[in-house]
């Protein structure tokens, strides 16, 4: 890789192919270009030599701030090198400064393995990062729409959305999610839901046996959560979550059976 610095016209520099950055925060935006104001640009922009003129390859930020301060040129690295080697620099820089999100940042694997038909690993060890940690933010971009927008939208961490899609059951789960994006939810308690989900199903399955075994010619053919009252199974559309500390099970019962009388009485008047 050649590097050269030195100051290129800004009419003469294109924006990047891919953004990295789905959006920019005004706030550091803004911050960005009242230090180039008083300090000047620190940190070049990084660019490669395209026909007519130039292309961004690191700093389109940098260069935005520039473009809104009506600078007529920028200081830049000229950078010679491959489409890969330019976009791996790219994503390379964004991941050492904390500016992407687990989205852009997943945007930018899958961008990789698109222009060199790399595996996961190929990836991780370009970046010195793990496949499970390409494969685990790639994942993202495959997520149901309610939990990736709960992501885009800040409402779920990466952390926590990960446990979450453990639940293979796409009803429970869209609950779940509905609740941690109305309430709030860490990533303890979302593993704490997907454990609680997991034991409630090989509760669920070890019932669906002895029905079977009872009755071989039933087939039983959706997963049935118990009800904590009742204790019986029902399907998950006709359950709802509650969580309270296990002091306050047996309250929570007397409750509802003090509600069940009530009601009992009220329709014998």
């Amino acid at each position: 890789e050649k590097i050269n610095i030195v100051m290129v016209p800004m009419a003469q520099i294109r924006e990047p192919k891919f953004v990295a950055r789905d959006t920019m925060d005004r706030e550091k935006l803004e911050a960005l270009m009242q230090s180039i104001e008083k300090n000047g640009l620190i940190q070049a922009i990084r660019l490669k030599a395209v026909r007519g003129g130039y292309e961004i390859v690191a700093g389109h930020r940098r260069f935005v701030a520039h473009k809104r301060l009506n600078r007529k040129e920028i200081k830049a690295e000229i950078v010679e090198g491959t489409e890969l080697q330019q976009e791996i620099a790219k994503l390379h820089e964004n991941l050492i400064r904390e500016d992407l999100t687990d989205i852009e940042e997943a945007k930018g694997y899958e961008h990789l393995k698109k222009i060199s038909g790399k595996t996961n690993k190929q990836i991780g060890k370009e970046l010195n990062l793990s496949e499970s940690h390409i494969a685990q933010k790639i994942a993202i971009l495959k997520y149901p729409d309610y939990l990736y927008n709960a992501m885009y939208n800040g409402q779920i961490s990466f952390s926590a959305a990960r446990e979450l899609v453990r639940i293979t059951d796409k009803k429970v789960m869209e609950d779940y999610v509905d609740h941690a994006v109305r309430s709030g939810i860490t990533p303890k308690v979302a593993k704490q839901w997907a454990d609680d989900w997991f034991n409630m199903e090989k509760l669920n399955r070890s019932d669906v046996e002895e029905k079977l075994a009872e009755q071989p010619e039933q087939t039983i053919d959706t997963i049935r959560l118990p009800c904590w009252i009742d204790g019986k199974f029902y399907k998950p559309e006709n359950t709802i979550m509650i969580r309270v500390c296990k002091n306050h099970i047996e309250d929570i019962r007397a409750a509802f059976k003090m509600l069940k009388e009530e009601e009992g009485e009220t329709k014998e008047q």
